[in-house]
């Protein structure tokens, strides 16, 4: 029901999801965290890609306008919002591919100066 519900066609919806429009699908376009709440609903009733190729050299994934949105700094919580989506597809699937793209994501996260996790 979710399918043909507001998950399924949210793209006719809203648009927030519009395919090339997404930050998350295209790094150079912004988005924030509606696509990651969206994604985590999502996610539990079905995995139709497994399409992991946004992530970028350094570990990095999602628009890069977060990359230095809050204070020159990154914006981490829109994808840990996802990164629970990730868990989700690799408890169904065991896709290995999963486990890559977040040890390069929290590697990335590491080498970020402390100041970062004590922002208010």
């Amino acid at each position: 029901m979710q399918l043909t519900g507001l998950n399924g066609p949210l793209t006719d919806i809203s648009d927030y999801f519009i395919y090339d429009e997404c930050g998350w699908i295209n790094p150079n376009k912004f988005s924030r965290e509606k696509m990651p709440y969206w994604l985590r609903g999502f996610a539990d009733l079905a995995f139709v890609t497994r399409d992991l190729n946004p992530q970028q050299s350094d570990g990095w994934f999602g628009p890069n306008i977060l990359r230095k949105s809050l204070q020159d700094q990154p914006d981490l919580w829109s994808a840990i919002l996802l990164i629970n989506g990730f868990r989700l597809y690799y408890e169904y699937s065991n896709d290995d591919r999963v486990i890559k793209c977040l040890v390069n994501y929290f590697q990335y996260v590491n080498k970020q100066s402390n100041e970062i996790f004590q922002r208010e």
